[in-house]
């Protein structure tokens, strides 16, 4: 009876070693200081103003930013904005083909994106 545990407990902590999955799946808005809301309207100071302080304005700081991107301030990130979800913000940071992709050397979690998304989406808003 008691191999029949053991062997049971084996088998179990086999198939929990086998379990994989994306973190920003499973945990969407992980290392935000906000949960991860979607469904709403995504603010710019709120929501999109934490992406680009983490992962943007090391290189776009200014005029004379990588890119001449200037995202210090709202009219330089709207700037990018402009053309909607075909814009080169959204283009830029969901890695899409023809785009530069931001950051270059990995891409955003799925909360972030689909934030910047959102955002653009309902018009870029200064909220």
């Amino acid at each position: 009876m008691k191999k029949v545990f053991f062997i049971s407990g084996l088998i179990l902590l086999a198939f929990a070693g086998c379990y994989k999955d994306k973190v920003a799946e499973l945990y969407p808005g992980a290392g935000l200081f906000t949960p991860c809301d979607t469904t709403s309207n995504p603010s710019f100071q709120t929501h999109i103003v934490p992406i680009i302080q983490n992962y943007c304005i090391g290189c776009h700081n200014g005029p004379n930013g990588s890119g001449q991107a200037d995202f210090t301030n709202y009219a330089g990130v709207y700037a990018w904005s402009s053309g909607g979800v075909s814009s080169a913000i959204v283009g830029n940071t969901w890695h899409t083909p023809t785009y530069n992709p931001m950051p270059p050397s990995f891409q955003l979690d799925s909360c972030q994106l689909k934030l910047i998304y959102n955002w653009v989406n309902n018009g870029a808003p200064n909220n």
